[in-house]
């Protein structure tokens, strides 16, 4: 089960917590009893930080003396609820930078360097004890998730869902190795199942594989599946793979370089303004069209249902975070949406309301259709 602060009542430990900005007391606890812990990464300090997983603290953040942490040897989570804290840990979890700020992992972002996130929550958990593989979806035919990040309604249209023909994520076992679990949040909110986790990509039912399964299928047959015709491939891998192999190269298992893991976070983590302006974009129009499906005549007021102007609001506060290149990504990535929105509010009561939001980040909403271009599509994690 990773690690254990190995303490008791003949032998107890002091444990440190330092506090945050808003209220820096340090506090000391003594602990005199065996707690578990997940140990993401090692500063090379006399403490090492922790999250703790089990008893009165647990979920709490604190550092324990390097010598008194022991790994256990168990490599399964061993409960439902130290799983829980597990997930809710790689929500968290942050990155160093080349300018060597740290920042949070953008899973806020899940369009780009899905096999890096992978990657470093693997490489987290199992430094920290665990055992982990990666699991893999592969569709030629396009996933397209409506993510928690995003709120993308799906029973409008997919405008501002993402579109991958492959995803990645790691996978964690509670108890023992038949029971898998998948931490992803980009998609999830908290641990899921591989079923759950699917479910969040496609309808379509699957045909689960190990890595060598698919390698032999490849060789056999060098395409990949591409529903509705066939079921996408749902696929455990090593922990080190990067992602689906290259059909010329079969025998090499895609690796992701871990130097470049940061650099890849900090592009994806550059986009999540794009990602969540488009996200406040679709909810905004999303909104107005029930409120005018229900209620024709509130295509033309200006104040067409009861949490316009909080949406409007969220809106201009998502627009004030883009750069000038954002923006150009904005225009780039999400033309469909663009279209939507400049077809949808014009010449109504709220047409002056959208312009004035694109009118802050240099865009004349009249001008987007030279911009569109329906092949522009995020085609990968």
């Amino acid at each position: 089960m990773g690690y254990v602060i190995d303490a008791s009542v003949q032998q107890p430990v002091d444990i440190y917590n330092p506090g945050t900005v808003a209220n820096p007391v340090n506090t000391w606890v003594t602990v005199t009893e065996p707690v578990w812990v997940y140990r993401p990464q090692d500063p090379g300090t006399a403490l090492v930080p922790v999250r703790i997983l089990t008893g009165a603290m647990a979920g709490q953040v604190w550092w324990v003396p390097r010598n008194r942490l022991r790994a256990d040897g168990n490599r399964y989570i061993g409960s439902p609820n130290q799983l829980t804290i597990l997930a809710g840990a790689m929500s968290l979890e942050q990155f160093t930078a080349k300018d060597g700020i740290l920042r949070p992992v953008p899973f806020q972002n899940p369009a780009e360097m899905c096999s890096e996130r992978a990657e470093l929550m693997a490489l987290r958990l199992e430094y920290s004890g665990y055992l982990v593989n990666k699991i893999m979806l592969i569709d030629r035919s396009v996933l397209r998730p409506y993510t928690i990040y995003g709120n993308d309604p799906p029973d409008l249209s997919d405008r501002a869902s993402v579109r991958w023909w492959y995803h990645i994520a790691p996978l964690v076992y509670l108890g023992n190795d038949s029971n898998p679990y998948v931490f992803d949040p980009s998609l999830l909110d908290g641990a899921g199942t591989a079923r759950q986790w699917v479910a969040k990509m496609t309808t379509a039912n699957v045909t689960v594989m190990t890595y060598e399964a698919m390698v032999q299928r490849l060789r056999q047959n060098p395409r990949w599946p591409a529903s509705p015709n066939d079921n996408p491939w749902l696929v455990v891998a090593p922990p080190r793979t990067a992602g689906p192999p290259d059909l010329e190269d079969l025998e090499d298992v895609p690796a992701t370089d871990e130097e470049m893991i940061a650099v890849c976070l900090k592009q994806a983590t550059d986009s999540v303004p794009v990602r969540r302006a488009a996200a406040v974009l679709n909810v905004l129009l999303d909104h107005w069209r029930r409120a005018v499906y229900a209620d024709g005549s509130k295509r033309d007021v200006p104040d067409p249902y009861p949490d316009y102007q909080k949406d409007l609001g969220g809106a201009r506060d998502e627009f004030a975070r883009l750069m000038p290149w954002t923006r150009d990504r904005l225009l780039a990535d999400y033309p469909n949406l663009l279209v939507d929105v400049w077809g949808t509010f014009t010449g109504s009561g709220v047409e002056a309301d959208i312009h004035d939001l694109f009118g802050r980040i240099g865009i004349d909403l009249r001008t987007v259709l030279q911009n569109w271009n329906t092949s522009s599509v995020l085609d990968a994690a």
